[in-house]
């Protein structure tokens, strides 16, 4: 089961995917955990330890595969040196109030971090909950990935 133990204790939220991700919990033999959190969560479940593997993140593990060393792009230029918040919001269960409160919350951290930008490509469906703020980038949805070296140069840090 890959990304075993993402959990809501919700079913119905998101709905289906919390329920599949349970149900196929149940039958898995092997259980690739995102993270360590992921990982505690199916040792709570009564997995056992031999069965769980911590993968680390998917997205983030093909960026590093993927992205080109030569790449360039504007939002890389406009970000410059400061430090980079890489937003990512897809999932339906963030869109509304979630989604309002996640943006006050980096709204937060822009203002008390005037070195830190924001970088959001946004799903159609999330644009219209949202006014776009400065420093942060709204990009389009189809934009390529920033080269591996400036991704891991601009690797989130804690503030």
């Amino acid at each position: 089961h890959v990304e075993a133990g993402l959990r809501t204790y919700n079913i119905y939220s998101p709905y289906p995917e919390e329920f599949n991700r349970e149900a196929v919990g149940i039958i898995s033999q092997y259980n690739f955990a995102p993270t360590p959190l992921s990982q505690s969560n199916l040792l709570k479940e009564g997995k056992k330890p031999e069965s769980i593997y911590v993968t680390g993140n998917t997205v983030i593990d093909a960026m590093q595969h993927t992205v080109r060393e030569d790449y360039t792009h504007p939002e890389l230029e406009w970000v410059g040196d400061d430090k980079l918040i890489f937003i990512t919001a897809h999932r339906r269960e963030n869109l509304g109030e979630p989604m309002h409160q996640m943006f006050r919350a980096i709204r937060r951290v822009l203002d008390e971090h005037p070195d830190c930008k924001a970088v959001y490509p946004p799903v159609a469906e999330g644009e219209q909950h949202l006014q776009k703020m400065p420093p942060l980038l709204w990009m389009s949805p189809k934009k390529s990935p920033p080269s591996r070296k400036q991704f891991l140069k601009k690797q989130p840090q804690k503030l």
